[in-house]
């Protein structure tokens, strides 16, 4: 396999009941120890470095390979911050015609549990890439939390299965969880199709991201302008209280000097408190007829 986020096998070492790969040098560290480091990623980081790990996925799959071992110590990130999957060793071919074709027997289960799918726990045979589809997004919750999706350390392998077949992954209360969820559904069919559809949701959630700061952002300034509305309309109403203006066009050369930031609604609401206020404390202007003077 040739792909700028697959690692490259140079060699496969095959000596008696030792078998190996040589791969390429990668200088970075593993995803599971950049997320040892820092812990939970911010956003950006996150769509940057999974964007690339379903590139890599995507790849394998069109290959007709299943990986079996999706996992955060599966993918290098160089210092660049170029992702690179690795680790082979319990790929599955699933082309039936390949010579390369994996049988895999029914009992036999293959991943690290803790990343594991359904199906890898109870049915093998079935493993498909919805499987990897299922074990990247229990790295993607690990990639928003920045702690494992299970405490091993309290929970025997019999429990961690149990939960895995039956129990859907904690909320993260981010917004990606509904990818998450959808990525670790129990049953394949109601997963992504594919790991482009797993992109494509991906893309999907930072615009509906930037709908929604786009929405805050109209609400605050109407609020903003509500504010200066009610700023200007108490200024003007208690210059108009500090002055003896009698007569119409007294009053309407007041507004026309005074109003340049109201709008016609707000500017009719102003007038008849002014009206008001002229009838009650001056007592000499009364039926007073306004012309909107804009």
């Amino acid at each position: 396999m040739s792909h700028p986020h697959v690692i490259k096998v140079t060699d496969l070492i095959d000596e008696g009941d030792t078998v190996a790969f040589v791969m390429e040098y990668v200088a970075g560290e593993t995803l599971k120890e950049h997320l040892d480091r820092k812990g939970a990623l911010p956003d950006n980081e996150i769509r940057d470095i999974f964007s690339q790990m379903l590139d890599a996925v995507g790849y394998v799959h069109e290959q007709k390979m299943v990986h079996r071992d999706i996992k955060p110590s599966n993918f290098m990130i160089d210092k660049k911050g170029k992702v690179k999957l690795m680790d082979f060793g319990i790929a599955k071919n699933t082309d039936q015609n390949a010579a390369e074709y994996t049988q895999t027997g029914t009992g036999m289960m293959m991943g690290t549990p803790m990343y594991m799918s359904p199906e890898q726990i109870t049915e093998t045979k079935s493993v498909t890439a919805q499987s990897d589809i299922y074990s990247l997004g229990v790295v993607l919750w690990q990639m928003v939390t920045g702690k494992k999706p299970y405490d091993t350390k309290t929970l025997s392998n019999f429990q961690l299965q149990i939960k895995i077949v039956q129990e859907p992954l904690e909320v993260t209360n981010t917004d990606w969880d509904r990818i998450i969820q959808k990525a670790t559904e129990k049953e394949m069919e109601k997963r992504f199709q594919d790991c482009l559809d797993f992109g494509n949701n991906l893309s999907l959630s930072k615009k509906e991201k930037k709908v929604a700061k786009s929405g805050d952002k109209i609400e605050q300034a109407v609020e903003k302008a509500k504010v200066n509305a009610e700023v200007n309309e108490t200024t003007l109403i208690e210059n108009f209280s500090s002055k003896e203006i009698v007569g119409d066009n007294k009053i309407d050369l007041f507004l026309r000097k005074n109003t340049q930031n109201f709008n016609s609604q707000d500017l009719l609401k102003v007038k008849e408190k002014l009206v008001q206020m002229a009838d009650r404390n001056l007592g000499s202007i009364l039926n007073l007829k306004f012309q909107t003077p804009f």
